[in-house]
């Protein structure tokens, strides 16, 4: 499916405005007749989009001032495709008209071609029903709120997928981190539609790790989004296509810290959970006839003193303080410790509903304060506890400690743990890849029924948010691998939505952003012969440089009057051509910037010397007046200025003029020595 033309009715800012994603056909759409109109415009040529090859079939841009509505078309669109609700409008593709409103809809009398098949909402539901659901629905039906095959996507388009990025934390959307564990959205239920926004990626990470309870996913999705996020920084900067990445690594470091599970997890814990019932748990045990209960108490009492965690630290600093030399050995075996805790308390809590709602907790504890009392080092207590706990033989399993002495001992050859973390370069892939690679492995060999790597986690130190936001859309693509060589997806297209991907980027990135992209989903997306994918791109931007990469026939012109609740889409024959075009013309015609080309703040002081040097009263100041102008960088309106403050104080204008004109021309040919190659280079080249 190729998307040529969105008629959106009434949603958020934008009321009866059709918006065109195909830039040689010119569609409109006459709602008070409900007449659809197409214009054959072969401005663009075949191919166009294309550097190495032919994935990319056309791009489109929405461009428009903040509240005009850029995002809310784009949401539209995905919303439209997935989900099972009427929304108002209609799509247009290549073959069909797709249409989920009231409008009865007609085509002109002279239309170019073939005229597409209209699918109406009664249409929809009934070829969804067709596949089981009997009898179908008639006219006298009501189908308005019917969600019955309104599901475009996995219902009737099967060969497309819809790919949603947006560079703006939604925090509209945020419940749907915390709902993901219990109740799937519609976004994650459409097997054709993929999310890689960050809100979706905290609850995809969230839910990744849900099976084992990893410490940073289950309580907390920002930390397991952060670590998800820097894993798949790893995996592009560790690919191929690392090139892409327009900044050097050199001065990033990966971390690979120890969770902070006591501030995550126990803290929180002790003060909820085990805090309110410890005096019921030593009441319980002076009822009950028990062997050490008297021992058992006073360990109870410690833990109420410290806390879990506070307790299991104050020991691991004592080992530590006793044995330096071996700190990342204990270290190791103290987080895989409290980490296994957290899953025992996590169960055991999880029964106090039963009958005998204290007999697994209070087992629990005298299991651990029989081991953990002893006068051994702590070291061989974790070793014995793991070793002889029954709840890892029914719940985790028991650790096979030779893959932790393994995992350390690779670890410690490579030299990277200091100031308790490992730090790693990331211009150094060898040692990163050495260092997932023991982590992998660790996994796999530990024997347990949960990840024991989850005892860290990742952090990419260094990167600016301009250069996050540059490795986030490249990162993710590979991260859920949307190529042709995925087993999972088998479209013939991708539609891709990019909502403000420019956000924190220098205008040099703006710049090269379009073709870099273009390169990268040119040789990512096709990777075998299987088949061959064909993507279109539609996007936002604030960036002039990305409308000067496009045709105007490819741009969207939203713009909204003051005072206006919506907004409304501009004629193209309104517009300059865009492409190639330059920048300043830009930003006045395409984006709608009415004034001058600068600062409000600069404009207002430079309003205020023209005020005073235009009135009759003598210049109060004539040197700060004097120095105000020197710094303007605008030549044309310096001399203007030097003019009438030579003729404000009787000097000779001519004078004033040819000064400041020699300033412009002195600072210009210095640029142009600056910028000019040198006379050697262009000697031994040539």
């Amino acid at each position: 499916m190729i998307l040529e033309f969105v008629w959106i009715e009434d949603y958020g800012v934008i009321k009866n405005q059709g918006f065109n994603f195909n830039p040689n056909v010119l569609y409109s759409f006459d709602s008070t007749k409900g007449e659809l109109h197409k214009e054959i415009n072969a401005a663009i040529p075949a191919g166009f989009f294309n550097i190495s090859n032919d994935t990319i079939i056309n791009i489109s841009a929405l461009v428009g001032a903040n509240g005009t509505g850029k995002s809310t078309v784009l949401q539209f669109i995905s919303s439209f495709l997935t989900y099972s609700r009427p929304l108002h409008g209609f799509i247009v593709t290549e073959k069909q008209v797709i249409n989920k409103s009231d409008n009865i809809i007609s085509f002109s009398k002279v239309w170019p071609g073939k005229t597409p098949k209209i699918l109406n909402r009664l249409d929809l539901i009934n070829n969804y029903r067709g596949k089981g659901m009997s009898p179908p629905l008639t006219a006298k039906d009501d189908t308005r709120n019917n969600p019955m095959g309104l599901r475009i996507l996995e219902n009737l388009v099967t060969d497309t997928r819809v790919i949603f990025y947006s560079g703006e934390v939604n925090l509209q959307h945020t419940n749907r981190v915390y709902q993901s564990l219990l109740s799937m959205s519609d976004e994650f239920e459409n097997s054709h539609f993929t999310d890689i926004s960050d809100i979706a990626l905290m609850a995809n990470d969230q839910r990744r790790y849900s099976a084992d309870k990893a410490v940073y996913s289950g309580e907390n999705p920002i930390l397991a989004y952060r670590s998800g996020e820097s894993q798949r920084f790893i995996d592009l900067m560790l690919s191929e296509y690392k090139n892409q990445i327009p900044f050097a690594l050199d001065n990033l470091t990966l971390a690979l810290n120890f969770n902070d599970i006591t501030n995550i997890f126990f803290d929180s814990y002790d003060e909820m959970a085990f805090g309110p019932i410890v005096n019921l748990l030593i009441e319980n045990l002076k009822k009950v006839k028990r062997k050490n209960s008297k021992k058992l108490i006073a360990f109870l009492r410690m833990i109420e003193h410290y806390g879990i965690g506070g307790y299991f630290n104050d020991k691991l600093g004592t080992e530590e303080r006793a044995n330096p030399s071996a700190k990342l050995k204990v270290n190791l075996y103290h987080h895989l410790l409290l980490r296994h805790l957290r899953e025992q308390l996590m169960t055991t809590m999880g029964e106090l509903t039963e009958k005998n709602k204290l007999r697994h907790f209070i087992s629990l504890l005298a299991e651990i304060g029989e081991i953990f009392t002893t006068g051994k080092p702590y070291t061989e207590q974790i070793q014995e506890y793991f070793k002889s706990t029954q709840f890892a033989i029914n719940y985790t399993g028991r650790l096979n400690f030779k893959a932790v002495n393994a995992f350390h001992e690779k670890m410690l050859a490579l030299n990277l743990w200091q100031y308790d973390k490992f730090t790693m370069n990331l211009s150094e892939p060898g040692n990163i890849n050495l260092a997932i690679e023991a982590l992998n492995t660790f996994d796999k060999d530990s024997k347990l029924k949960y990840q024991p790597s989850t005892i860290f986690d990742l952090d990419i130190r260094g990167l600016s948010t301009g250069e996050k936001q540059f490795l986030k859309i490249f990162s993710r693509f590979i991260a859920y691998n949307l190529n042709n060589k995925s087993p999972y997806f088998h479209e013939k297209t991708f539609i891709l939505l990019i909502d403000e991907f420019d956000i924190g980027f220098h205008p040099l990135w703006q710049r090269k952003f379009l073709k870099k992209w273009i390169t990268f989903l040119e040789s990512y997306i096709n990777q075998s012969n299987r088949r061959n994918i064909k993507v279109q791109l539609i996007l936002t931007s604030h960036s002039p440089f990305v409308v000067s990469d496009l045709p105007k026939q490819c741009i969207n012109f939203l713009s909204k009057e003051e005072g206006e609740q919506f907004s409304k889409v501009d004629n193209l024959h309104a517009h300059h051509e865009t492409f190639g075009a330059n920048i300043h013309e830009l930003y006045s015609d395409s984006f709608f910037l009415s004034g001058a080309l600068m600062g409000d703040f600069a404009k207002s002081k430079i309003d205020a010397l023209f005020q005073q040097l235009q009135g009759d009263d003598p210049l109060a100041e004539p040197d700060v007046v004097k120095s105000l102008m020197q710094v303007i960088g605008e030549p044309i309106i310096r001399t203007k200025l030097a003019e009438m403050y030579a003729k404000k104080i009787g000097e000779n204008i001519e004078v004033a003029r040819l000064t400041t004109q020699q300033e412009y021309i002195t600072r210009r040919l210095n640029e142009i020595e600056r910028n000019a190659p040198d006379k050697t280079d262009t000697i031994k080249k040539s």
